[in-house]
């Protein structure tokens, strides 16, 4: 097979479904090393940049005349963390938008260090919960019992660190290192009394999207296999996203994943950088299909990835809605397309997001979501009921929420960070009379 066999073509129609794939929350994201950060450190690829510190760490142990002589390799990584933590502004500017967009509640990441919790930290804040194959059974190791579904929006921001994370602050909490602790960790996930149940059924209805991971060919597979329990059972919708394609081992991964139908792109890094580029513009994508009537979405720019899952889950449950992509096209009416949708529908659904309690916080007036709110509160009451939906990160309880209420009218918000999806399309449907 030719190397330019390797891998599929992505075009527009690939594109497109991984995209919609995305913003229905069917995609569990598995991030790997390549392309987590800034190419200033290490290339972009983390586990490079971290070896670099550590070569960096002997050199000056031996020019100082310290023994190596049982030196800890798991101490020293832990040491060397300490001394170099882990940043958001090391992070690739790319992986940030795109976990920015919070299409990916759930990721789980092959690499010890701390980055990508870094960024999703910034992106979902206290609300985020980390996981580890180490960690305690008690509180960081699985999902807890008292999950309401399976839904995209009713499962808390999770990070899953699938081979155990590097923590200066508790050293002696293990963490794989080498190849041999691979094998350990492996078996651990393999094995029905130790690994974390809960976690594994859930990800058994999910797909995966696999951005950055340099797994040797048979490494792949028996991971991949631990999440699916179904090696044969790939191809549904699943993406795998390798980066090398002039390695043997990648070459032959590639021609695995391929025979499996499994997409595959060859260089994780412009991957990851055209899938936020698509991602960030997912709200004009969706404005190109229009509907006016029950349900208006309004939304801060910056929340356009989310609101377009909420745009398509009303759908999915036949609910007419209007979501605007913040964009004017050439020759529309802007405004008065705007206004007549907001004047004509029976639900005007706001969301509420950090960028929202920012801009409450400062006083901003100058957004065109405001202008929106602005519309609507002529109409509260006569017709139309304010739907305002809080998502994480947006405390309803805070003194900006006030500023909200006088804005617009002191009903109660929907708060999606306690409150199951359903309940909320249950609730529209009732106010629709359904």
């Amino acid at each position: 097979m030719a190397r330019d066999n390797l891998f599929w073509q992505f075009n527009d129609n690939t594109w497109e479904e991984i995209i919609r794939n995305i913003s229905r929350g069917d995609y569990v994201l598995v991030l790997g090393n390549e392309g987590i950060l800034d190419p200033a450190f290490g290339g972009g690829d983390s586990k490079t940049y971290i070896n670099t510190l550590v070569g960096r760490h002997m050199q000056e142990m031996i020019a100082s005349g310290s023994s190596m002589s049982g030196l800890n390799q798991k101490n020293l990584l832990l040491d060397i963390l300490a001394d170099n933590p882990c940043t958001v502004e090391q992070v690739s500017q790319d992986l940030r938008k795109l976990l920015g967009t919070r299409c990916f509640r759930t990721v789980l990441t092959t690499s010890y260090d701390g980055f990508v919790e870094a960024v999703m930290r910034e992106v979902w804040g206290d609300s985020l919960r980390v996981l580890d194959i180490y960690g305690d059974r008690s509180s960081d190791f699985d999902f807890p019992n008292e999950i309401v579904s399976d839904e995209f929006y009713d499962i808390q921001p999770t990070l899953y660190y699938i081979f155990g994370k590097a923590d200066p602050s508790h050293p002696r909490k293990d963490f794989v290192a080498d190849d041999n602790d691979s094998i350990v960790a492996i078996s651990r996930w393999m094995n029905v009394g130790e690994s974390p149940r809960k976690f594994i059924n859930y990800l058994k209805k999910k797909s995966l999207l696999s951005i950055g991971c340099k797994f040797e060919d048979w490494f792949f597979r028996f991971f991949w296999y631990i999440l699916r329990r179904d090696i044969r059972n790939l191809k549904n919708g699943q993406v795998a996203i390798t980066l090398n394609d002039k390695s043997d081992s990648d070459i032959n991964l590639g021609k695995y994943l391929k025979a499996q139908l499994v997409n595959t792109y060859p260089d994780a890094c412009k991957f990851m950088q055209e899938l936020s580029r698509r991602m960030q513009s997912l709200g004009t994508e969706i404005g190109a299909h229009l509907q006016k009537d029950e349900v208006f979405i309004s939304y801060a720019g910056e929340d356009s990835a989310m609101a377009a899952i909420l745009f398509r889950k009303l759908q999915e449950n036949n609910i007419d809605v209007w979501m605007d992509s913040g964009r004017l096209f050439c020759g529309d009416d802007y405004d008065r397309k705007i206004q007549e949708a907001i004047y004509s529908c029976k639900v005007f659904l706001t969301i509420l997001s950090p960028q929202v309690r920012d801009d409450l916080q400062k006083g901003v007036t100058d957004r065109y979501y405001l202008k929106e709110w602005r519309m609507a509160a002529e109409r509260i009451g006569e017709g139309m009921r304010l739907f305002p939906v809080a998502i994480d990160g947006y405390d309803i309880r805070g003194e900006y929420h006030r500023r909200f209420e006088s804005m617009m009218a002191p009903v109660t918000a929907y708060d999606m960070q306690s409150q199951p999806l359903s309940s909320l399309i249950d609730r529209i449907q009732m106010i629709l009379g359904r």
